[in-house]
C-alpha cells in the first residue's frame, strides 16, 4: 500500500520579534550585549522570528493550519488526528481532542498527542502511516504546534534569537498525494536529556520552584547531532538501497545556520541540495520541516521533477532523532 503526503500547510503568527526588541527587553542595555546579539544572529542565521501574541494559543495556530488543508482537500474525511507539541498550556485533555472539537471532525476519529519537539514531525508521519497501513484510518492529519517564546527566560539571548513560533498541518493518505513516503528510522539517547530540558520541573529534585523555562546547551545539542546523524543517515539509506547522491533535496530540521552547515559539510552535500531557510522564521521546532515542505509542494511544485527524492531529518530534545525518505509524485 502506498502512503502519501497529500497536502501541507503552515501557520505563523503575524507578530514579529525583532533583534531590537530582544535588545531592549533583556535587562540592562550595553554595548557588550549588543555585540552578543549581533554575534548570535551571525551564527544562527536568524534575523527575525514570529511569536505568538498574548491572548492566543498554539491551538489557534494549529486550527488555522488545519483549516487551510481541509479547505483545499474537501473530499478527504479525517479519521485520525495526531497533535505533536511540547508546549501545551494545559496537561489535560490531550490537545488533539480539543482540536478535534474545534474542527468538528466526526466521532469515529482517533485523536492523540505526541510529546516530542524537533523530531516530532517524523514520528507523526510514521505513526499516521502505520495506522493507515493497518486499515484503522484512511486520512490522518499530522499537526505540529509550539510556542517556545513563552518558555524562554528574557535573559537567555541565545534562545530568544533562535526560536520562532508556528504550527503546521499535514494530510497523510493512501494511494493519492504529492509525496510518497517510506518507513522511517528513529533513535534516542536519553542519557543526554539535560542538553535540552526544563530544569525547574519534576525532573530536577534540587528545586521546589516548578516552572516551564526551557534550558538549552547548544554545544551538547550540536555534539549529539554531528555524532549521531551522519551514521544514522548512512545506515537508513542502506536499508532503502540508496546513496547520498541519489537524494535530490535534504529537508532537515532548521536548528540553526551554524549547525546545519556543519552537518551539511560532514555529509559532503552540495549547498543547492541542502535546504536552509530560517532567516525570517528562526527555529520553528516541530514545524520547521513541514514549513519547508509546504513551500516545495505548492510554490515550487511545478519546477520539481517527477520522482525527485527527498530526505527528512528531525533531531532535538530527548535527545531524539527521526529520518524519512520520500519521492515526488506528479500526475501522469
Amino acid at each position: 500500500m502506498d502512503i502519501l503526503i497529500k497536502d501541507v500547510a503552515s501557520a505563523l503568527p503575524d507578530q514579529i520579534l525583532t533583534d531590537e526588541t530582544i535588545y531592549q527587553t533583556s535587562g540592562n542595555s550595553s554595548t557588550t550585549k549588543r555585540m552578543r546579539i549581533d554575534q548570535l544572529i551571525s551564527r544562527t542565521g536568524v534575523q527575525s522570528r514570529p511569536i505568538l501574541p498574548a491572548g492566543y494559543s498554539i491551538l489557534d495556530l494549529a486550527e488555522q493550519a488545519c483549516r487551510i488543508v481541509l479547505r483545499r482537500q474537501p473530499g478527504s474525511p479525517i479519521d485520525g488526528l495526531i497533535f505533536c507539541s511540547q508546549t501545551q498550556e494545559a496537561r489535560i485533555p490531550a490537545y488533539a481532542c480539543i482540536l478535534h472539537g474545534r474542527l468538528e471532525l466526526p466521532p469515529r476519529c482517533a485523536a492523540f498527542d505526541i510529546g516530542l519537539a524537533c523530531s516530532s514531525y517524523i514520528y507523526g508521519l510514521q505513526t499516521a502511516s502505520g495506522w493507515i497501513r493497518s486499515g484503522i484510518c484512511s486520512n490522518v492529519l499530522v499537526v505540529t504546534a509550539d510556542a517556545y517564546s513563552r518558555h524562554l527566560s528574557r535573559d537567555d539571548l541565545a534562545s530568544r534569537v533562535l526560536f520562532g513560533d508556528a504550527a503546521s498541518a499535514t494530510l497523510v493518505a493512501k494511494e493519492s498525494g504529492r509525496l510518497l513516503i517510506s518507513n522511517g528510522a528513529f533513535g534516542t539517547d536519553g542519557r543526554c536529556f539535560q542538553a535540552f530540558w526544563t530544569p525547574h520541573s519534576d525532573l530536577d529534585k534540587r528545586t521546589t520552584n516548578k516552572g516551564s523555562i526551557i534550558c538549552m546547551n547548544g554545544r551538547d545539542v550540536a555534539s549529539f547531532v554531528i555524532r549521531e546523524m551522519p551514521k544514522a543517515i548512512s545506515a537508513y539509506l542502506k536499508t532503502l538501497n540508496l546513496e547520498l547522491d541519489q537524494i535530490d533535496q535534504f529537508i532537515f530540521h532548521q536548528a540553526s545556520m551554524l549547525l546545519l552547515e556543519r552537518l551539511r559539510k560532514s555529509l559532503g552535500i552540495e549547498a543547492d541540495r541542502f535546504l536552509i531557510n530560517l532567516n525570517k522564521t528562526g527555529n520553528l521546532v516541530g514545524s520547521s520541516i513541514p514549513h519547508l515542505l509546504s513551500n516545495i509542494l505548492h510554490d515550487r511544485f511545478s519546477s520539481i521533477e517527477n520522482d525527485s527524492r527527498v530526505l527528512f531529518g528531525g533531531f532535538g530534545a530527548g535527545m531524539s532523532w527521526g529520518l524519512m525518505a520520500g519521492r515526488i509524485v506528479k500526475p501522469s
